[in-house]
């Protein structure tokens, strides 16, 4: 039989998309072994793969169908297809990968239809195991631990992070038999020198070292110098946790295998806590007691950036424009109203954009007073900065503050959330998927709450004003999002708030959070899950085993919950 020769046209062809798919199977965790229409494409492309080999037409279109149907825009398909609703039937409902948002990708900025998922989220096999851990970690919450557990803190962090303080109170009350202890660093990026020998003695004598809300950044570094340390102990676990909304950066991505807090399906969830209440007798802050107007509204409000408080401030007040009561508004800092009256006045305008009844805005910081006259006539509004405010007088001042408070990140977010309070976010950039992720929950929860949808979504445009210029071709969603003025922002929450449905709207999503996406649980149950590895290697070596199986279609999720279940009961 006479061999046909291929064009150099059609072998370079062929030779592309073979190297294309091998490629997209490394990068994206696609197996051959385990597919039969991919193990057939890449037998097509093969130059062995016979004596006529198809046309080239042909070729390419099955080519296309199969990635076509698998490829990026259809990742999350595959990864929900792995993780079947009734697989959880037996397993803590909070653990199911409920995706309000997709992953995280990239547009062309002149095609919006063009789109790719952002490289460290286009690995299946990544993904899965990500997504899973939630699961498996549930598993150990009947496994009776004990051992030494040290989180790792840092003095110098911004006050608004999760506080180790808190995880270290709950994880005490939660598993009484293990020893906490706390390792404090100057800051995050502290290098390991600056360690005492006590310190160092207690991170290796440790079964686990906990980081939370950041990694530090010598890890590698401080595990080097613990290995070196002439114990007869080994050595400790490591579990590293981040703050919230940070699935996207380089430390916390489903690859790192670290674990990140937050409302997106590939995070834990957010920290929450039991109601309380309060009364003024409990505030420890005399000077805002004294400053305190009993006859007026008072609100809390941590604002971070200037359009935020304006857009808050604004809404706030046309909210309350039939109440013929002075307002007080406690504030944790001045810097953002100082910035927001300097462009004001640059442009020639009024702090107060309309007629709302405002006499004057008084500004109660530094043991001074200061007032800048509005109207001639009207009511007063006061804004109280106390100086510092304690966590304590926070929750006092939260549980005190009327509906409509203001948070500016992952702690105040939380406390608000416990509290039930229906809240403004004004995180600025950080907070970005954050809220991104808190929106796509709202939209799918609350529906029918249209009012309390208005507001939330005014909160999310106001996040516009916070990102940098996009100026690559590949550009994030909100670069197609049209800017809106403030005041219009402002005015259409403003109004939405004298809807009465909006704070019971505000107050379901309270709830669907706290009950669905609390992650108390998952922070006990990954120091359990930690502890027991470190006791028993052999439990450790069979879910990883197992959990490689699944992330490789080897085995499905189901098989993977009852080989541990199975492997957990025998060890007990």
């Amino acid at each position: 039989m006479q061999e046909t020769r291929l064009s150099p046209f059609h072998s370079e062809i062929l030779e592309y998309l073979l190297s294309d798919v091998k490629k997209r199977c490394s990068e994206e965790g696609f197996d051959p072994s385990t597919d039969l229409k991919l193990q057939q494409l890449i037998e097509e492309l093969s130059p062995s793969f016979s004596d006529t080999p198809l046309p080239l037409a042909e070729i390419v279109d099955n080519y296309q169908h199969v990635f076509g149907a698998r490829g990026p825009l259809h990742m999350e398909k595959f990864l929900m297809e792995a993780f079947p609703v009734n697989d959880f039937a037996n397993l803590d409902y909070r653990t199911f990968p409920r995706m309000y948002r997709g992953l995280p990708r990239l547009y062309h900025r002149d095609s919006p239809l063009q789109s790719y998922v952002k490289k460290n989220f286009a690995h299946l096999p990544s993904l899965k195991k990500c997504t899973a851990r939630k699961a498996l970690c549930s598993l150990y919450a009947k496994v009776p631990v004990d051992g030494v557990v040290t989180l790792l803190s840092y003095l110098k962090f911004d006050d608004e992070g999760v506080s180790s303080a808190d995880v270290l109170q709950m994880l005490k009350a939660r598993l009484p038999a293990v020893q906490f202890e706390t390792v404090t660093l100057p800051s995050v990026n502290s290098p390991v020198s600056s360690l005492s020998e006590q310190q160092l003695h207690q991170l290796r004598t440790s079964d686990l070292i906990l980081q939370i809300p950041l990694s530090y950044a010598h890890t590698d570094e401080l595990m080097e110098v613990l290995q070196t340390l002439p114990l007869d102990h080994p050595l400790p676990k490591m579990e590293i946790v981040g703050g919230y909304g940070l699935i996207e950066s380089s430390q916390f991505h489903p690859k790192s295998e670290n674990h990140c807090l937050g409302l997106h399906f590939l995070e834990k969830g957010v920290l929450t806590r039991r109601k309380c209440s309060a009364s003024w007798d409990d505030l420890k802050n005399e000077k805002l007691r004294a400053l305190r107007c009993p006859e007026n509204s008072f609100y809390l409000a941590y604002l971070t950036t200037p359009i935020g408080g304006a857009i808050y401030l604004h809404s706030l007040l046309k909210s309350l424009e039939n109440d013929p009561r002075g307002i007080d508004v406690c504030i944790s800092d001045v810097s953002w109203f100082l910035e927001l009256a300097a462009k004001q006045q640059k442009g020639g305008r009024s702090l107060i954009e309309w007629e709302l009844g405002i006499e004057s805005i008084e500004l109660y910081y530094d043991d001074r007073a200061y007032s800048i006259s509005i109207a001639p006539q009207g009511k007063k509004l006061r804004l109280i900065c106390p100086g510092p405010i304690s966590r304590s007088d926070y929750r006092v001042l939260l549980s005190l503050s009327e509906d409509w408070v203001a948070v500016r990140g992952d702690w105040s977010f939380s406390e608000a959330v416990s509290q039930d309070k229906p809240f403004f976010f004004d995180g600025g950039e950080p907070s970005r998927y954050f809220v991104k992720d808190l929106a796509a929950i709202a939209e799918n929860r609350i529906d029918a709450y249209e009012s309390t949808l208005t507001c939330i979504r005014g909160n999310s445009l106001s996040f516009l004003y916070t990102i940098p210029v996009q100026e690559s071709h590949w550009v994030d969603e909100t670069f197609f999002q049209d800017y809106e003025e403030w005041p219009s922002i402002a005015l259409s929450i403003g109004l939405s708030l004298q809807e009465p449905d909006t704070f019971l709207g505000y107050k379901a999503l309270n709830k669907v959070i706290r009950e669905e996406f609390s992650a108390n649980g998952f922070l006990c149950h990954l120091v359990q899950r930690a502890l027991c590895h470190a006791k028993n290697p052999q439990v450790e070596q069979i879910e990883s085993q197992q959990l490689e199986q699944f992330a490789t279609n080897k085995s499905s999720f189901s098989e993977l919950i009852e080989v541990i279940k199975n492997t957990l009961t025998f060890d007990s």
